[in-house]
Formats: structure tokens, sequence, C-alpha cells
């Protein structure tokens, strides 16, 4: 994993020249409801235009949302599809060099739901010839670049006098073919294409004589994708690689997304089986999405590390809710500050969950944390996003004090608040953003009222005399309040010049809330000054001490504890804090 994660960091650095057929691709989305009276059609009611590119234009963007730098050379006509095209590949930082053509390739298709009902084509597919002025620029581009991609749509870019341009460069180049061009692809160095164009080109049956067959033929390494079947290389041995896909949603544009990757991993040092484990990944994430997909290089690198992340930025879950509705699927958006994820928390969520499709929580930073409660939280915003991970599909940190600007972009189907609040008590401003838009507020009794207020407040109210065990220590006393499979609550009086052991946990991670005096703290090899008011948090296998430079009160909330996880480091058990410690830190 770590050698591919190394290959996919070389990504933004590599130039890659992009030669092909440019296209733009337009959806139309409606509801259909009735029938037309003029023929048996259905009649769409239009609720949004969408424009992206495709062809060798897709590539190009695939290329540079994966971090590449990217040069795009093509054919667009004398129309208003080519100044979208300009604007989209401008919007997007991709160079390119655009020739004209009488007509831009435009592939129309129309949505309902998830159902595709129809797909138009308005193309011009004669032989093209670019203007010495592109020529001269793709000149000094083939020398600036690293590898060159070929993406052949046979529109009538990829012509033979085209590649006979390019044959001395044969051994940087990558092919993405269309069979009726096979033989102008001779002597490159990788020709990608998909099983069923192999068998097309080859006249074989079976792919795996295919691939043979091209690969000697055409004197070049050859990869066949194969949809759920994953890929096969033909080069100086075979190889298969299974699919990475988890779930399949639409195949348009993947083979785009495989060439960029692959061609990125290639020029990063992978070798020809790395780059197929890197562009099956890549293939994966493509196919999950709806339409034309660009795949990012943080998600990829997500993905092949196995720690796909929860925690999304604005932008990040701005697309992953624009695939969701193209998806047809339900949001429903919750949010709050999480600092000790309690059991009502964990019933709330279960049953905010079971409202829709995707469940994405907002989280108050540890700024808009201590600007609404007028403390610090226990647990810091990473914290709680890491335990609130579990119950949840999607977080978003935010830190302003509502979450208004959330609710008016990703306008959730569902907004689900706790049984603490009524619909007269949520934030009326919120409130009217969901009824404008027809969302639904959802108010969820999780039964008892629990809160982390009030598990803070029993733990410091505590009387002794009510506690559920009392310990003598060295250092001072423990006040222990619960002890369960979820949680400890205790009560740590530490006494001026006293010192507990140096010891840690395997297992269990403790929050300490510093309610009075002051603490010289040993945390893993650094000491620091605590005191009243300040949250101190020890994660497992994390070696500390509490010294008291005067007595101090201390509210611990951790895991479950289990005396058979305590381990105590030889020779620094507890006792008296130092002379010279207790004069260097006296006040």
């Amino acid at each position: 994993m770590e050698r591919l994660l190394e290959i996919l960091r070389g990504f933004p650095e590599k130039r890659v020249l992009v030669i092909g057929d440019i296209m733009l691709d337009k959806t139309i989305i409606g509801d259909v409801s009735r029938i037309s009276p003029e023929a048996p059609v259905p009649i769409v009611n239009i609720k949004k235009e969408i424009y992206e590119l495709g062809g060798a234009a897709n590539v190009a963007a695939n290329i540079a949302s994966l971090g590449g730098n990217v040069s795009l050379f093509g054919f667009v006509g004398k129309d208003d599809n080519a100044k979208i095209v300009s604007d989209i590949l401008n919007e997007k930082k991709i160079n390119h060099f655009l020739d004209e053509n009488s007509i831009t390739t435009l592939k129309l298709r129309i949505r309902s739901g998830n159902h595709q009902l129809l797909r138009l084509d308005y193309e011009e597919t004669s032989q093209k010839n670019f203007s010495q002025r592109i020529i001269e620029a793709m000149k000094e581009q083939i020398h600036n670049s690293d590898i060159i991609l070929i993406s052949d749509y046979a529109k009538g870019t990829i012509t033979p006098d085209l590649m006979n341009f390019l044959k001395y460069f044969n051994k940087k180049i990558i092919i993405n073919p269309k069979p009726k061009n096979m033989n102008l692809y001779q002597g490159s160095f990788l020709i990608i294409c998909n099983e069923k164009e192999a068998l097309e080109m080859s006249s074989q049956k079976d792919v795996y004589a295919a691939g043979r067959y091209l690969k000697k033929n055409l004197n070049c390494n050859i990869i066949t994708t194969r949809g759920e079947k994953g890929m096969i290389l033909f080069s100086d041995k075979e190889n298969d690689i299974p699919t990475d896909a988890k779930e399949v949603y639409d195949v348009m544009g993947a083979g785009d997304t495989v060439v960029a990757a692959f061609s990125l991993s290639l020029v990063s040092g992978a070798s020809l089986e790395d780059a197929m484990i890197i562009s099956n990944h890549a293939a994966g994430i493509s196919v999950s999405k709806v339409g034309t997909y660009n795949v990012k290089l943080e998600e990829l690198k997500e993905r092949i590390s196995g720690e796909e992340k929860k925690i999304k930025t604005f932008d990040e879950l701005s697309d992953i809710v624009a695939d969701l509705r193209k998806k047809g699927k339900r949001i429903v958006w919750t949010n709050g500050k999480f600092d000790i994820l309690h059991e009502g928390h964990a019933k709330y969520l279960r049953e905010a969950r079971k409202l829709g499709n995707c469940l994405i929580a907002g989280l108050n930073s540890d700024f808009s944390f201590k600007m609404l409660k007028g403390r610090e939280s226990i647990n810091s915003e990473l914290e709680r996003a890491e335990v609130l991970s579990a119950h949840v599909d999607y977080i978003i940190i935010f830190s302003e004090a509502d979450a208004i600007k959330y609710l008016s972009a990703f306008k959730p189907e569902i907004y689900a608040k706790g049984g603490d609040y009524t619909i007269d008590t949520i934030n009326q401003e919120e409130r009217k953003i969901i009824e404008n838009y027809g969302g639904k507020i959802v108010i969820i009794n999780s039964g008892e009222s629990i809160s982390t207020t009030k598990i803070i407040e029993r733990i410091k109210n505590l009387e002794i005399g009510k506690e559920i065990k009392y310990v003598q220590k060295v250092w001072g006393e423990e006040v222990w309040m619960a002890n369960n499979e979820k949680y400890c609550g205790k009560k740590l009086i530490l006494k001026k010049g006293k010192r507990c052991s140096i010891h840690y946990h395997k297992i269990k991670d403790e929050t300490f809330y510093i309610e009075s005096g002051k603490i010289l703290m040993e945390i893993g090899g650094e000491t620091r000054i605590i005191g009243p008011g300040e949250v101190i948090k020890i994660f497992p296998g994390i070696k500390h001490r509490f010294s008291g430079l005067k007595d101090s009160l201390i509210i611990e909330i951790s895991t479950s504890h289990d005396e058979e996880d305590s381990y105590r480091v030889e020779g620094q058990m507890s006792g008296d804090v130092p002379e010279e410690i207790m004069r260097k830190y006296a006040e």
C-alpha cells in the first residue's frame, strides 16, 4: 500500500499532453408524470441542465482532478457550445489549444430519476487537420511533457498525418483507441481498450487471444478493461487484476478515468502492474457516481489506503450531496456539539439514520463550541468527530453559531433534532430555510433526557458517601461515581507535594477536567502546568503522571476502567514531588 501511495504523491509534478476528440456532454434532468397525447412517448418537465466535458476533454479533466499538469489539443466548432467547452476548461484550469471545426461534438442525454430516456448526438466526423499555429504549440508541449495521451473517439481528430508527426515519440504514447483506426497505433507504448474493442480490432472470439494478437501485431503493450471482471495486462507477461468497484451506478466516463490514472501512475514511477492497480481503484470510484465524474487525488489516496475519511470540507460535501441527489438518495442532516457521546446521542443518531439513505452531521468546531457554551469542550473537535464518525456517514466541522449556510447549500430532505427541542425552540432561521424549500423537520425523542452537561455536573456534585467506590491513594483520594461497559467517572483529589506513578493504559482513553488547583502534568516525556478549567486528553499507550503543585480536584471521564489495563513504569512509583520541582514551579 505504501508503495502505491508514494506513486500518488508524484502525481502533482507530472505533465501530460492529451490530443483527441473533444466533446461536450449535456444532460437534461426532469420529471415524467404523463404520456404525450401526440405519440406514445413520455413528457419530460425539465428541471435542470448540466454541462460536462466529454471525450478527450474528460480525460484532461481527470488528469487535472488527480493533480497532474495537463495540456489539451483538439477541435471545437464555431458555435455556442465551443464557448461552453472553453469556459469549463478555464474553470478547471486546463491548459488548452483549440482549433476550429464546423460543429462542436455534443452528446445530449435526457434523464428522469435514475433512468436515461434518450440520447442525441451532434457531430461531424470527417478528418481534421490542425493549423500550423496549433502544430507549433504542440511541438513545444510535446518536449515539455512526460507522456502523450491519444484519446480517439473516431470523430476525425486522430489522422494518419497526426500519428506520422508523433511517431518519433512513440515510446511515450498511450492510446485510448477506436477499432477503425487501429493501424494508426502501430509501435505505440501502450493501448488501453475495453473488451469489446479488443475483440473487434483482433477479430478474435476470446479476450486472451485478442490481447495476444494485438500485442504481437501492433508491437505494443495492451491492457484490456472488462468492467466487473477487472483488467488484463498483455506485456512481457500476462496479469489479471480483479475489479475494485463496490457499487456501480454509471460507467459513463470510466474509461477516461482509467487512462488518466494509468498515465499519471506510469510517469510517477509505477510498473505496468502497479499502474493497473491504481487505475482500477480510480475506476471503482468513477462508476460509483452518476454521470461523468472526475476522481480527485485525495479520494484516490483514501481508497487505496483503506481510510476513507468521513470528515469532509464544504466543497467535498457539496460534490457528495450532488452525487447522492443524482442517485435519488434521501439526505438527513443533524448538527450539534457532541462533546461526550453518550447513550442518548447513540439512540438519537440511530433513529435519524432510519429517516433516509445518508446521515450528515454538522459538528461545532472548538471555536463555535466555546462561543455557544462559554467554556472549552472536554474533547477537541477532531476527537469528537472521530467518535461521532461511527454513527454517521459524513461530518462537516463548522465555526458558525448556526447551520444556516449548510442547510441552504445542501437542502437535506430531513432535518433531525433531539428530543430536548421542540419545533418552536429550534433555531427559527434554520426552520424557515427548511420549510421554504419543502424539507421536513423531525424531532427525535430518544427516551430519558441525557446530556453531556448533566454527566459532568453529576460527577462534580458527587457527595462522599454516595460513591460506588472510595480509594485512598499515596497521592490523595479517588472517588468513583461509575464504572460500566460504557464509561468510567471519578473525582481525583490530588494533594500538594504528592504525585502518582508514571503509567499508561493499552485500551482505556481518559479525559481530565481540572476543577481547581495547580498541577504539573507529564505526558509522553513532555511537561506542562495546568490549572482550573483546562482539559487534558490522554490516548491509549501514552505514559503520563500528575504532580500536585497545589491541592487539586480533577474530574476524570474515561472509557471503562479495568485494573489489568494499568501499566506502571518501574522505578517511577507514586510518592512525594521532589523539592527542587516544587521550588521551581512555586508561585
